[in-house]
């Protein structure tokens, strides 16, 4: 039932589906980032304040310096450059969160392309039902309820499954920003605390 229902929407369903594929591996993977670098920042703080203390600047970079963990290379840069002034700091840290977000940043842009693309898919799909229902209109077979209802389904199928792909899309899409941007807050305050800890000597 559901192939047939497919198909009745013409090829530009093949062109929906794909944009379907493609963002939901977006979301997965979007998601999957987010989940494998999230810590409790406030825990993060303590161990590396309390590593400190105990080893010293050059055994804690030393036993973080392996983690592959976004927010460990951050403090890896703000533990190993603490000395130096702050505008070198945070180049340093841009760079690294830019280079370790690339993918993420990538795909971001591309859902947000799907959530444009996907309704106007549709469209262009209820468009070519439309000369479909017109053409057999104006052949002369008005009355051939076949012909009428092939146009009229691929018309309505096509609007309505752009529409719901794009609507979970434009919902993960805010989401994900909410989410990184919080993320991003926290690495800020996390290497604030650590450097300013590092400056004090642990006072």
């Amino acid at each position: 039932m559901l192939i047939e229902w497919f198909m009745k929407g013409g090829p530009v369903m093949w062109a929906l589906l794909a944009c379907s594929i493609w963002g939901t591996s977006i979301v997965i993977y979007n998601f999957f980032f987010l989940h494998s670098n999230s810590y409790p920042h406030d825990l993060v703080i303590d161990r590396v304040k309390s590593q400190l203390q105990l080893s010293g600047k050059d055994k804690v970079l030393q036993e973080i310096s392996s983690s592959p963990q976004l927010v460990w290379r951050v403090l890896r840069q703000a533990v190993s450059l603490s000395d130096t002034n702050d505008r070198d700091i945070q180049s340093q840290l841009e760079t690294t969160i830019r280079n370790h977000t690339s993918s993420f940043e990538r795909n971001m842009s591309i859902l947000s392309a799907l959530v444009t693309v996907s309704p106007i898919l549709g469209l262009i799909g209820t468009v070519s039902g439309l000369i479909k229902i017109f053409g057999v209109m104006s052949g002369g077979h008005i009355g051939d309820a076949a012909l009428l209802s092939g146009g009229i389904s691929e018309a309505l199928i096509t609007t309505v499954f752009g529409m719901a792909i794009s609507l979970p899309f434009l919902i993960s899409y805010h989401y994900f920003t909410f989410k990184i941007d919080s993320f991003f807050s926290q690495l800020s305050q996390i290497s604030n605390e650590v450097i300013g800890f590092c400056r004090t000597g642990g006072r």
